[in-house]
């Protein structure tokens, strides 16, 4: 896709001509020489990406005085079309948005030398926009370097560390001091510690625990900023307090000098919180195992801070500043120390392995709509979001399927927000394909997604999160994984009995009916879209009509369902099994399968998914007694097919569990 916006709010000028920032429009970060005012401050764009994360862009602008004088690089921060659609539709997502605006506000009124200003976060005509000062690197990536000694390196941590002082001070808690959130300046003399998006004021969660709180939810940087009592029920009973973040400066102070998190290594993010969990430090007994690196002064610290119990902690930012400044002369202040040579340049060449991964993805070689090119562009999308793809699960209805595992190192630095623990199925749809894109992203945020979060509660396959990656135009859909899943196809072998079939029927129907009482249309059933989840614990099965690629809100849409759905049911009445029934509804059961044939053939053109639903409850009500007496009491039907189709058959889908 074009970085170039089709239009623009604003008309190239210099810098005398300029307009409110009110009327900027988020695309006109993405040109250059748009200029608008703020305050007493001019700004104009540059249209120069600097980066690309989860929730946001970041564009490089120019500032200047509205009198005149140097012109000084900032940085400017707007949110992705997803998140936007998110804040418009979600409310608890809203009432976050709006705690994070009025908290940034309220560090930016602080005014330490040590956190980076906020020069703007304002409302603007399309999007939201943050503005901050330009600054070298980040401290992670200075250290990579190899250029700050040691004693260097702990000076400029304390000088953010000053700087979450102050905000402490304030009763505001980071809640993701890390490395990554500290920049330095170019001379490596100042250091400001920024990105607060994380940031939480104490008095809005006075005598609130971490687990009414979080409520299972993860934030920060898992191995660094984010603490056993956010993951651990045992702590859950706690109220917030900034020992949170005292626990996140031990995580920062152990990756000054090591290229790994304190947990060590794991293999996925499930291990990596299960470590957290367990703590590393518990009452003075240590588990952490130390690079040679590592300055012997600083690891009694480490242990403080680390502390599984908030309580046993080191008691506030301020003394660990004290014991920090206490170790500042023993540490070494010429030899570079660290047991990495390249930080950033890893991140670089994980993406590389990536993509080797990706282009060699078992089965891909048999879909013909997957080239070379394409898995490139999959893999550098899905790991802007945190994830790498995993294997191939074949096409839907022309959309390659991908199993997607999170990358844990990425994951844990903080960046990727739509990132967690478990692996996804991911469904790669090309909108550089439709003749309107900014048509079809609207159908899809404005319309599809909105229904399929109303009606989904468990029955279809759970769509976890839907983003569009601007930078290869593909929307990117991450659905729930199933392990071991079986398929509607599979149940050509098994040939059905009449209860299955009716069953089947019955707990499709309600599915399909529940996104046609939104005037959404599922338009891909098929066998193979049919999903068969399996609970080993409970064995039972659970139906999704997956496959949800391409809804549509066009009523011969709908009736296609319909049609689709009534031939899917008639393919699993077997003749045979309609041979066997009692011959006392046999002639009723042959009448209403000729009633379903002629509705897949188009036969009845008025035919509704009402009409199938009352058509298939009806079957179900001929060769299941208990069935219509429940149907006659107002019982749950529901719970009652499925634990039928559980019966009948989860142990011939998976023999021998």
């Amino acid at each position: 896709m074009s970085e170039q916006p089709a239009e623009t709010s604003f008309p190239a000028a210099p810098w005398g001509e300029s307009h409110p920032l009110a009327g900027l429009r988020g695309d006109d970060l993405r040109r250059k020489d748009a200029v608008f005012h703020h305050g007493t401050q001019l700004y104009r764009t540059t249209g120069q990406h600097l980066s690309h994360g989860g929730m946001g862009s970041v564009y490089l602008l120019e500032r200047r005085d509205e009198r005149g004088g140097a012109c000084e690089e900032v940085v400017g921060k707007i949110f992705h079309p997803q998140y936007l659609y998110q804040l418009r539709t979600d409310e608890v997502a809203r009432r976050d948005f709006e705690l994070t605006v009025t908290t940034q506000a309220a560090i930016g009124r602080i005014g330490h030398p040590s956190l980076l200003p906020i020069y703007a976060c304002e409302p603007v005509a399309d999007n939201h926009l943050l503005i901050t000062p330009r600054k070298a690197d980040t401290l992670l990536e200075r250290i990579a370097r190899g250029t700050l000694s040691p004693r260097r390196r702990v000076a400029l941590l304390i000088q953010a560390l000053e700087g979450l002082a102050a905000m402490h001070e304030h009763r505001i808690i980071h809640r993701d001091f890390t490395l990554r959130n500290i920049l330095v300046d170019r001379e490596g003399l100042r250091s400001f510690l920024f990105d607060f998006d994380l940031a939480l004021p104490l008095d809005h969660v006075i005598g609130v625990t971490y687990g009414a709180h979080y409520q299972g939810r993860i934030f920060g940087s898992p191995g660094f900023s984010v603490a056993p009592e956010i993951v651990d029920d045992g702590l859950a009973d706690r109220a917030i307090t900034p020992r949170l973040d005292v626990y996140a400066i031990g995580g920062a102070l152990f990756r000054m000098f090591s290229d790994h998190n304190p947990h060590g290594e794991t293999q996925d993010m499930w291990g990596l919180l299960m470590r957290i969990a367990d703590g590393l430090v518990i009452r003075g007994h240590s588990h952490i195992e130390y690079p040679s690196a590592l300055p012997a002064p600083l690891r009694p610290i480490i242990e403080r801070c680390l502390e599984r119990d908030p309580g046993h902690r080191i008691g506030s930012v301020n003394l660990v500043i004290e014991q920090l400044a206490e170790c500042l002369g023993q540490l070494d202040d010429h030899a570079p120390q660290g047991d990495f040579d390249t930080i950033e340049p890893t991140v670089q060449a994980d993406r590389e392995a990536v993509l080797r991964r990706a282009r060699s993805i078992p089965g891909v070689a048999k879909m013909p709509s997957v080239t070379p090119g394409f898995l490139d562009l999959l893999a550098s999308a899905l790991q802007r979001y945190g994830y790498r793809a995993e294997r191939s699960f074949g096409q839907i209805d022309g959309k390659p399927l991908f199993l997607a595992a999170p990358i844990p190192e990425l994951v844990a630095s903080g960046q990727f927000p739509y990132a967690n623990t478990y692996p996804k199925i991911v469904t790669a749809i090309n909108l550089n394909l439709e003749p309107d894109t900014q048509a079809a992203l609207d159908r899809w945020f404005g319309t599809y997604l909105p229904v399929l979060e109303k009606v989904r509660q468990g029955s279809f396959t759970s769509l976890y999160k839907a983003i569009y990656d601007e930078f290869t135009g593909y929307l990117l859909l991450f659905s729930e994984f199933v392990d071991d899943p079986r398929f509607g196809s599979d149940l050509a072998k098994l040939e059905l009995g009449l209860i299955e079939a009716f069953a089947l029927g019955f707990w499709i129907a309600r599915q399909v009916g529940q996104l046609h009482e939104h005037a959404l249309a599922h338009n891909n059933i098929t066998a193979s879209s049919l999903l068969l989840k399996g609970l080993p614990l409970t064995r039972r099965v659970v139906p999704s009509m997956a496959g949800l690629v391409e809804p549509s809100s066009e009523p011969e849409a709908m009736r296609s369902d319909v049609r689709d759905l009534a031939g899917l049911v008639v393919s699993w009445l077997h003749p045979e099994a309609l041979a066997t029934a009692d011959f006392h509804v046999r002639d009723r059961l042959e009448e209403l399968r000729d009633t379903l044939a002629q509705i897949a053939a188009g036969e009845q053109a008025d035919a509704g998914i009402d009409l199938l639903f009352a058509l298939v409850a009806r079957g179900l009500s001929l060769v299941d007694p208990n069935f219509q007496v429940l149907r006659e009491n107002r019982g749950d039907l529901e719970d009652y097919v499925q634990l039928r189709l559980s019966h009948r058959l989860y142990h011939r889908l998976w023999p021998g569990t």
